[in-house]
């Protein structure tokens, strides 16, 4: 299926046409063995997510993109709530014989909102202050920010890394073993 001229549709079809042809151009350029002089063609195929509700109030940015066990592909995103409250959002698109189920009109399915991966909840993750009524208050943002997942095949397992914002700087973590992140028991 050519891309050219194809003009993006509301939702979020065009999103797993704009990765696949990424994968297919990185591949590419690998085997050229030639980074150097590898020219790449971006093309804009439309919006995945866009910021809803109170808990993406300042944004939707910084996804990480991957294929869970079921075929299914996922993406975790960074969603900013009022006062740069970060949490790292699960959304999935169903996939079906390694392509995206349809509706019974035959439209693919868009991706759905699955919830939080991870929200800031560990002192690293936290800026906040007692005020003089004993309530806290958020000081110049807070929480989990910049996911990376990848799969280790040794491990048997996905793995979650991210920036935690508080306190004690910006560390790159990992998320507790006990975290419910994407409603799966191998996921970290």
């Amino acid at each position: 299926m050519s891309l050219k001229g194809s003009q993006p549709r509301a939702g979020f079809p065009f999103f797993r046409t704009a990765v696949l042809t990424a994968i297919r151009k990185f591949i590419t350029v690998f085997e050229t063995n030639n980074i150097a002089s590898a020219k790449f063609l971006v093309e804009r195929l439309g919006v995945i997510a866009s910021p809803q509700g109170r808990f993406q109030s300042e944004g939707v940015l910084n996804p990480a993109i991957f294929q869970d066990r079921s075929g299914n592909l996922v993406m975790i995103m960074r969603s900013v709530a009022t006062g740069n409250q970060s949490r790292l959002e699960t959304m999935r698109q169903i996939w079906k014989d390694g392509k995206p189920a349809c509706d019974a009109d035959g439209n693919e399915l868009p991706f759905e909102r699955v919830g939080f991966a991870c929200v800031p909840q560990a002192a690293y993750e936290r800026r906040r202050k007692a005020t003089t009524s004993g309530s806290f208050e958020l000081v110049g943002g807070e929480g989990c920010e910049d996911p990376r997942v990848t799969f280790i095949p040794v491990l048997d397992k996905f793995v979650l890394c991210y920036t935690a914002f508080g306190f004690d700087g910006r560390p790159s973590m990992l998320p507790p073993p006990n975290a419910s992140a994407y409603a799966s028991p191998t996921f970290l």
